[in-house]
């Protein structure tokens, strides 16, 4: 048994120094900085969608942008958490609720403590005191029906 830890959202420093660490820059030329924009534009600096982001990238450099434009694609890079993150969500009217008032929320909302655990859980908000937000508009994006 672990203690379990939450990690807070990455800064872009620290998306910067983790890139270093899988030598991006090198691996990325010249689109390096406009791709790094594109991964916080699209993740914020949800710890976990970065990290997967950063090592696929390590990995497919020449299709960086492509594999960003794809990410929240079924087949993307992020498939399978978002699918386990809708699947989740829609069991629940009142999860699917909360993330369309959080839409619409510039400096987030205060939610019930039940639905706050339950998002924050599936790491879908951050949490500044007793508000909540949406960490990334991939989540608004992709769990909010159409």
């Amino acid at each position: 048994m672990g203690l379990p830890l939450k990690l807070p959202e990455f800064t872009a420093e620290q998306v910067h120094d983790l890139a270093s660490r899988y030598d991006l820059a090198h691996h990325l030329g010249d689109s390096y900085g406009e791709v790094i924009d594109a991964l916080l534009n699209l993740v914020g600096g949800h710890p976990y969608l970065t990290h997967l982001a950063i090592a696929h990238l390590h990995s497919n450099p020449d299709g960086a942008f492509d594999l960003l434009a794809e990410a929240t694609n079924p087949t993307g890079i992020y498939g399978d958490h978002l699918r386990y993150c809708l699947a989740t969500v829609r069991q629940q009217p009142d999860l699917v609720e909360a993330i369309r008032a959080l839409t619409q929320a510039e400096d987030g909302l205060k939610l019930s403590s039940a639905v706050t655990y339950q998002l924050d859980n599936l790491g879908v908000v951050q949490l500044k005191g007793y508000r909540s937000a949406l960490s990334c508009r991939s989540y608004q994006r992709f769990l909010l029906p159409s």
